[in-house]
């Protein structure tokens, strides 16, 4: 039992932590997350405990990127980080909207077939071919060197 603020009866309160499984329908597809919450013992309300980071979108996002073999948002920021490239240098690699990466990254939920691209990109002699392929992508010509060797 936790001794806390219920933000229904806005007075201090009993509160239960709640663990339970949680339906998430994610692009048609239902994902199962552990869910937890707090609910007041005298008024039954439940609800997020302020406290806590758990998101529990971020967690049905991770649940189906991982279901459907999809980079999760550090894949991609580290495989970014590596080549040394900024996220909008990245997203112009493989003809992204300039914030898409950056989107990514935060655990917004890409496309198949931007994940598809990425996948493909990963490939040295791929991204090769979109480096060369799309030249102003990248400035630094120093960059673009160490990138391309």
């Amino acid at each position: 039992m936790i001794k806390n603020i219920c933000p229904y009866c806005n007075d201090m309160r009993d509160l239960e932590l709640v663990r339970e499984k949680e339906n998430i329908n994610v692009r048609g597809q239902n994902i199962a997350i552990d869910s937890c919450f707090l609910k007041c013992r005298k008024c039954n309300n439940s609800f997020d405990d302020p406290k806590s980071d758990f998101d529990v979108l971020d967690m049905a996002y991770r649940e189906y990127r991982k279901a459907n073999n999809m980079l999760q948002p550090e894949d991609i920021k580290n495989w970014r980080l590596r080549l040394n490239l900024t996220q909008i240098e990245l997203a112009r690699i493989l003809g992204f909207g300039d914030v898409t990466i950056n989107r990514y990254e935060s655990g917004k939920l890409q496309e198949s077939s931007h994940d598809k691209a990425m996948r493909l990109a990963m490939k040295p002699a791929n991204l090769l071919s979109l480096i060369n392929d799309n030249s102003d992508c990248i400035v630094d010509n120093e960059k673009r060197k160490t990138i391309i060797e």
